[in-house]
């Protein structure tokens, strides 16, 4: 039997080191006709499976937006191979079999306690980067929506959702924003100031005000 049929990795469910698998490279080997999340979520709910406790869910920082997979024990692997009832899910079935059998003929008990002990440390440090590379990811993309939005015109202007992102540190929703939108338009209107527009990916094109009239009007100046 292949060794390395499917890649076998050990991950924290419900705070115990176990032998895990990627259900999309699951799904690959399968090679199950629908769609990836289609077959994963509905093999959860029609089985019974519970996230933190056969699956975790663990975010791919490298797409954008990152990606969901699932990392699922061997015991929910076996399942899931048994059911498609195929060929190639016998032949995963008996992999992941003869992959627990392994792992308990080569550690002692003492030595299991001690894989298990350092495995929890390395996903613990594992998580962490994880957490920190989503981090970065989020903040280059709040850093991108800004450039979209505000700098496209090359001045000092800037729309409404940006300002308040970038110098109040407020996610303003779009109600608010409107009507903003709305007392801004008409105070340069009475002031003769001159607007500017930049390009947004949902409604097309978005007035940009300069940052003079919005600090003026957030301190409360035009009321």
């Amino acid at each position: 039997m292949n060794t390395s049929l499917i890649a076998v990795t050990e991950s924290t469910i419900n705070n115990e080191v176990v032998q895990t698998v990627n259900a999309r490279e699951l799904h690959t080997f399968l090679e199950v006709k629908s769609r990836f999340s289609d077959w994963f979520h509905r093999q959860v709910e029609l089985y019974g499976f519970t996230q933190d406790v056969d699956f975790i869910a663990i975010l791919v920082g490298e797409y954008s937006p990152p990606r969901k997979d699932y990392h699922i024990s061997i015991d929910m692997a076996k399942e899931l191979s048994m059911v498609e009832r195929t060929d190639k899910g016998k032949e995963a079935r008996q992999y992941f079999i003869a992959c627990e059998k392994k792992l308990k003929e080569t550690l002692s008990p003492a030595e299991f306690l001690l894989h298990q002990a350092q495995m929890m440390v390395a996903v613990e440090k594992e998580q962490k980067r994880q957490a920190e590379e989503l981090r970065l990811i989020a903040e280059r993309q709040r850093i991108t929506e800004v450039k979209i939005e505000d700098f496209a015109n090359g001045a000092e202007h800037f729309s409404i959702t940006a300002y308040n992102k970038l110098f109040r540190n407020n996610q303003i929703s779009h109600s608010e924003a409107n009507k903003d939108g709305r007392n801004l338009s008409k105070i340069a209107r009475d002031n003769g100031i001159q607007l500017g527009k930049a390009p947004h990916p949902t409604f097309g094109t978005v007035h940009t005000y300069p940052k003079a009239m919005m600090d003026s009007f957030y301190r409360g100046e035009y009321h």
